[in-house]
């Protein structure tokens, strides 16, 4: 419905000045008739476009979630793309190759209060950055990566010491060296071990004077 854009934009406009980000998210998965909803693939990438196009004119910078392949398209060539099709997936797609900038936010990745939490566990996160052909160097290679948390279809008590916490800081050693620079190499070229690369992190912590998790380190 056309009203449902303008009053979309009206709630924008009310909240833009509270964000000092240059970039918002939209969102956009797990919406169109692929995935069970009643809007159409086209009316969604409309409706995306528009609302990008609105932000746009108050010099954000718009990022949504890449859901499929069938949206690019279509799609705003100025949106980042948030990414979260593991690599083997039925629909695996590069979106550097078709015009995007984009992040890799991997499913496997997802710190959820279940009781599996970062599915493999830091060492897969690390494993599987090489194992993604879309994330390979290159001039198609995404810019970084985002691990997410989420609280849907928790099984255990959703707090941030006991859950968030000790699911997410065991990511975030792994996160740290994929995301910004790839595999760790040592000095004769060869690919240091996740095990290695641990030690380091337990001896480094989480950074100087950090003291917030002195009682409750890597």
């Amino acid at each position: 419905e056309p009203a449902t854009l303008a009053y979309i934009e009206s709630v924008w406009a009310q909240f833009l000045p509270w964000f000092h980000s240059r970039v918002v998210h939209i969102g956009g998965d797990e919406v169109n008739s692929g995935n069970g909803g009643s809007v159409s693939i086209a009316e969604q990438v409309d409706y995306q476009n528009r609302l990008g196009q609105f932000l746009g004119s108050h010099r954000k910078s718009v990022e949504v979630w890449g859901n499929t392949i069938k949206f690019a398209g279509a799609l705003d060539r100025s949106f980042v793309i948030q990414r979260w099709h593991t690599w083997n997936d039925a629909d695996p797609v590069n979106w550097g190759k078709l015009g995007f900038e984009w992040t890799q936010s991997s499913d496997t990745w997802y710190i959820v209060p279940t009781e599996y939490g970062l599915q493999g566990g830091s060492a897969a996160l690390y494993e599987d950055w090489s194992h993604d052909p879309q994330n390979n160097p290159g001039p198609y290679a995404p810019r970084g990566g985002q691990i997410c948390v989420w609280n849907d279809h928790g099984n255990r008590d959703y707090n941030y010491r006991d859950t968030v916490n000790d699911l997410l800081k065991d990511a975030i050693p792994a996160a740290g060296q994929t995301f910004w620079r790839g595999k760790a190499h040592a000095d004769d070229g060869h690919v240091v071990s996740y095990a290695l690369l641990r030690k380091r992190a337990k001896t480094l912590q989480y950074g100087p004077d950090v003291t917030m998790f002195k009682n409750d380190p890597l």
